[in-house]
């Protein structure tokens, strides 16, 4: 993750061929008011609010927040 931006990928090729074909992906960011969805999670009582308020701020998994054997891919909670 290490962006809280959010993100879709579009896949493009030929379904079912056989035959090697080509292939695309596309990465496609949005835009994404988190301070906005915080806002509505703690209005609501969210369980585990911290963990989502790193995601949504930092772009750090919530389950990698503690785990001292979690990939190092993660960056550690700010």
């Amino acid at each position: 993750m290490n962006d809280p931006t959010p993100v879709y990928v579009i896949v493009e090729g030929r379904l079912g061929s056989g035959a090697p074909a080509p292939f695309s992906v596309q990465f496609v960011r949005v835009p994404y008011d988190a301070e906005a969805e915080i806002a509505v999670a703690t209005r609501m009582g969210m369980p585990e609010l911290d963990g989502f308020i790193s995601e949504a701020r930092h772009g750090v998994y919530r389950g990698a927040m503690h785990d001292p054997g979690a990939p190092r891919y993660h960056r550690p909670q700010r």
